[in-house]
């Protein structure tokens, strides 16, 4: 005899549920997360949480689903996506002190320990971060008159917080509370699809341990630490078309995971915005997580003006064999790109960078203005037969800090890397290349890079360096002909289209690369085209313009 095992479908309502109800259909509705968070699923069950509709509740994922059975968490109704916050609504308020103008005003959650940060009008706070954490900086006011207005701040493990609001009462604040928003632990086959999380207090999104794992369709936004994290071990999980931003640190991240993960279709921004805010405040990072990738992705205005200890706005460290491909960094407070520590084999391939050091020489400590920075770490990384291939470098130079560049290639063991078909444009600041190796440069493929400047040093390689109108020759004096490198370089105008996103039908870079094994170019389009591969991010398809996606504009 046959049996069959039919999945189930779940509903929860915070508004018109109650947990005594079956849940299985609409008109019965689940309430609370906690319920769905204890109870046990199968393969193939959803549970939808109604749209329009927002829980003060932690989501802790139960069960594992199965092979072609995954057990999905999505939504029903109509509206915008249901919302998880990490905080809870807070309006009671006195006044604990004023001098002058001054107001500081005085709030308690009886044995919420976790209140260390807060947001109000749907924005994060500036905080004097009240916990210790990784990457978190114990701050506070010399006295509670000393805090600036519309500053938050709550003393270590203490229910007890302050807010100075000059204009009056602020009434109801959101106070972090939780320690995560959703949680994936230890399971298999899970799709999390269309839930938002919002609001200080630990991780939003917390994939630990897990394999086939896909997060997407969501936005994640104010977290008082990073925002969205893959990491123990964890492998071949997604993170697909969501949205990270106004995250104290770094917006999404994979820490210490396992192999074979992806982030894709994601957008990370306004990290670290706040003037308190410390830590990484990238958009996406990966730590000593190899054979990971991201791709598709825009990472934008990351960090703020004066910023201390920041990183790059998508950083790859202590992870060889990662990819970053087909992404668009823009305004980047330092680094655009950077991989460190032991990267090797690792590919950066086919982005758009764009603008980095917006904020000049005001970043106090730990600054390294680059477009893409290769090395960094322990002075003995290994960081060969990496391949930096096909990018634009647009719009650098904010800085003009001796030895920063485009692209700085740092002294480490770097053999067998390669740097073609890039196209270097208008980053008159500083350098444009910035090249030393341990192992020399013997075992090197450096060529087939356009330079578009006006003059003045363009790349300086093993410290000797070459203006503009010194790269291209045949005598003593010319980098091609004293380095034995160059091969292929094209020294003028790459003619972009107005909005720098393609070529034009001239332009020199068609067909002018070398074939470096890549199939799409920077808006997915078929490489290659025509009678070779071209240079730069932009593979021109012979006569008819593709107009890019909206939004994705660069200006000189």
């Amino acid at each position: 005899m046959i049996s069959f095992a039919f999945a189930d479908t779940y509903y929860v309502s915070n508004i018109d549920g109650d947990d005594q109800n079956s849940g299985k259909s609409p008109a019965t509705p689940w309430k609370s997360l906690q319920k769905v968070s204890s109870s046990a699923f199968s393969p193939g069950d959803k549970i939808l949480l109604k749209k329009n509709q927002v829980w003060s509740e932690s989501l802790i994922v139960s069960s594992s689903g199965s092979d072609g059975k995954p057990i999905t968490y999505g939504s029903y109704g109509e509206g915008n996506n249901p919302l998880i916050k990490l905080t809870t609504t807070f309006k009671d308020w006195t006044l604990e002190t004023s001098s002058g103008s001054k107001k500081i005003w005085k709030g308690r959650i009886p044995n919420n320990k976790n209140a260390h940060s807060a947001a109000w009008n749907g924005a994060r706070l500036p905080a004097y971060l009240g916990y210790a954490a990784s990457d978190v900086w114990w701050e506070a006011p010399k006295s509670l008159v000393d805090m600036k207005n519309n500053y938050y701040y709550s003393p270590l493990n203490s229910d007890v917080f302050y807010f100075r609001n000059d204009s009056g009462n602020p009434g109801a604040m959101e106070i972090a509370h939780r320690d995560v928003g959703i949680k994936v632990d230890g399971k298999q086959y899970v799709i999390i699809d269309g839930i938002d999380v919002f609001g200080p207090g630990g991780l939003q999104i917390d994939v630990t341990n897990c394999k086939y794992v896909t997060v997407k369709n969501l936005t994640a936004s104010n977290s008082a630490y990073r925002g969205c994290m893959i990491k123990g071990n964890s492998e071949y999980c997604v993170f697909e078309n969501m949205k990270a931003f106004h995250h104290r640190s770094t917006g999404i991240y994979l820490n210490h995971a396992g192999a074979n993960n992806v982030i894709k279709n994601c957008e990370s921004y306004a990290n670290g915005n706040l003037p308190t805010d410390m830590g990484d405040q990238g958009c996406f990072g990966i730590e000593s997580s190899p054979n990971n990738t991201i791709q598709d992705c825009y990472a934008h205005d990351n960090g703020h003006p004066g910023v201390e200890h920041i990183d790059a706005a998508i950083s790859v460290y202590e992870s060889p064999g990662c990819s970053v491909k087909r992404c668009l960094i823009k305004n980047s407070a330092d680094k655009a790109l950077m991989f460190a520590g032991d990267t090797r084999d690792c590919v950066a391939a086919y982005n758009v960078i764009d603008g980095w050091g917006v904020y000049g020489d005001s970043i106090t400590a730990w600054p390294s203005v680059d477009g893409l920075r290769l090395g960094g770490g322990e002075s003995s990384a290994r960081i060969f037969n990496t391949k930096i291939i096909n990018n634009l470098f647009i719009n650098g130079g904010k800085t003009i800090k001796a030895g920063y560049a485009a692209l700085r290639i740092q002294y480490r063991e770097n053999a067998g890397t390669i740097v073609a078909n890039n196209i270097f444009y208008n980053n008159s600041g500083n350098l444009e290349v910035n090249a030393q190796s341990k192992d020399g440069f013997s075992n090197w493929k450096f060529s087939n890079n356009v330079y578009y400047r006006g003059s003045g040093a363009t790349i300086s390689w093993a410290g000797k360096s070459y203006d503009f109108n010194r790269i291209v020759g045949k005598s003593p004096g010319y980098f091609t002909y004293d380095q034995g490198q160059g091969e292929g370089s094209i020294m003028g105008d790459p003619k972009l289209v107005s909005n720098k996103m393609d070529l034009l039908s001239d332009s020199p870079c068609i067909d002018a690369g070398i074939d470096v094994g890549e199939s799409l170019d920077f808006h997915g389009r078929p490489v290659p085209v025509g009678r070779g591969v071209d240079i730069g991010p932009f593979e021109y398809q012979g006569g008819t313009y593709i107009q890019p996606p909206q939004g994705l504009k660069i200006e000189d």
